[in-house]
């Protein structure tokens, strides 16, 4: 079979599976390698960002840039109706049916594929620019039912956060999951809680006169998660010594003492 090779393989590396699958009429090989490749440390310091997700743009770093997402299905939603409707309008099972199928199946591949194709350079240039990579842990399956649900489900942060991940471990980047709750609402300049509705989008605290973009303070906030995550500040073991555990007890009586992991 005549093979479109778009990168060639590399090298150094050995082939251990390839797998072979059908889509919507054309056919793709998947080759797995290993590769037998020394790391080589990166000579310059990189600076590190926060990443807010968002609906009004795909992303906002805290360096203050917004990317915008593709938004494929908003995009093609008018030529996937009128072929959906097309489809429906054909005889069951006949040949003009099968045909109108493959055209929409095609149509949603393409959907697939530009959300692929910008998640992919999107999580390139990030973790080529920065050398820790600050995220939320986010509960896609709750946000992905909820009032913005085809919003969510249209930029693909699941899909994005997955691919950003494994290529920050390729490039040597660290990759770090923060706790979501309070990042909006949290002023990054000095710490005071300013309630605001989603449909807020400028954060302006009245204790220390910060008026900045919304996803701006989230993502710098997220960001000054991640530096605290990045490393264990916690030792491993008992909170208190035994003794200072058995002195505790003789003169307060028994108490719980917590015991904190990494």
């Amino acid at each position: 079979m005549k093979v479109k090779l778009h990168r060639p393989l590399p090298i150094d590396s050995v082939i251990r599976t390839a797998t072979v699958h059908r889509v919507v009429g054309r056919w793709y090989a998947c080759v797995s390698l290993i590769i037998r490749r020394t790391a080589v440390p990166c000579a310059n310091v990189r600076p590190a960002v926060g990443i807010d997700l968002g609906i009004e743009h795909f992303a906002t770093l805290s360096t203050g840039e917004h990317i915008v997402g593709p938004r494929a299905f908003r995009a093609s939603a008018r030529q996937l109706r009128v072929a959906q409707r097309r489809f429906s309008r054909r005889v069951k099972g006949s040949h003009r049916q099968q045909k109108m199928r493959l055209i929409v199946a095609r149509k949603h591949e393409r959907i697939r594929n530009l959300r692929h194709d910008h998640a992919h350079k999107v999580a390139r240039r990030i973790v080529s620019d920065f050398g820790l990579v600050a995220v939320e842990d986010l509960r896609l399956g709750n946000l992905a039912t909820g009032l913005f649900a085809k919003d969510v489900r249209d930029q693909a942060w699941g899909n994005f956060l997955t691919i950003l991940e494994y290529k920050a471990e390729e490039a040597g980047t660290q990759f770090v999951r923060v706790p979501p709750w309070g990042t909006s609402q949290t002023c990054s300049g000095c710490d005071a809680l300013v309630h605001k509705p989603l449909s807020e989008r400028t954060h302006s605290c009245t204790r220390c006169g910060l008026v900045i973009q919304r996803d701006v303070n989230a993502a710098r906030n997220i960001l000054r998660l991640g530096l605290s995550r990045q490393a264990s500040t916690w030792s491993a073991g008992r909170a208190l010594p035994e003794k200072a555990d058995l002195a505790c007890q003789v003169s307060h009586g028994p108490r719980l003492i917590p015991c904190l992991l990494n």
